[in-house]
Parts: C-alpha cells; sequence; structure tokens
C-alpha cells in the first residue's frame, strides 16, 4: 500500500482486504489421519479430534494454506461441504453394493 501499511496492518484496522473475502473450510470424512493440514496450518486453526482433524471456525480465516496439502483432498470450503458428505455417502454405498453381488 502506498502509505506504507501493510495487508494484513490493513485487516486488522477493518479495511476491505481478501481475508474477509476468504471462505472458512470444513474437513470431510474423507480425512485420513495423517496431520498435514495441521502441520500446514499458519493460524493453529486445525486440531485432532477424537475421529478425524478438524478446524476450529473461530480461528480459521479462510487462508486455505492447508488445502494443497490433502493427499485425499477432504479439505472443502463450507459451502461445499454437504455436497462432498452426500457423495461420499453415496459412493461408499455404491461401494458396498458392488461388493454384495
Amino acid at each position: 500500500m502506498e502509505d506504507g501499511t501493510s495487508k494484513v496492518g490493513a485487516a486488522e484496522q477493518g479495511s476491505t482486504s481478501d481475508t474477509e473475502e476468504r471462505e472458512i473450510h470444513i474437513i470431510s470424512n474423507d480425512c485420513v489421519d495423517c496431520g498435514v493440514c495441521e502441520f500446514m496450518c499458519p493460524l493453529g486453526a486445525i486440531v485432532e479430534t477424537k475421529k478425524q482433524f478438524s478446524i476450529l471456525k473461530r480461528v480459521c480465516d479462510g487462508c486455505a494454506e492447508c488445502v494443497p496439502f490433502c493427499p485425499v483432498r477432504a479439505i472443502v470450503p463450507r459451502s461445499k461441504f454437504r455436497d462432498r458428505q452426500d457423495n461420499n455417502v453415496a459412493v461408499n454405498l455404491r461401494r458396498v453394493l458392488d461388493k454384495e453381488d
């Protein structure tokens, strides 16, 4: 910025920035519990829970720096989470039914 403030400084002051347009992500049930996302999150917003890793929405700023490191692409934007979960159920059901044939 011309006045010498950084993009981060502007965001902290309440100015419009790309952080305000970022979407919070959620880890789908495809998670294989590898822990790479937890290590890659710069904010520490990803924590290990009982069954898989989870993103703390109060901490996540939507930077998506963790997304490219997930080996199974389990980290999805909140707006696509329901479709992803529904698709996973359908895929798993088809797999089970195919085995019975």
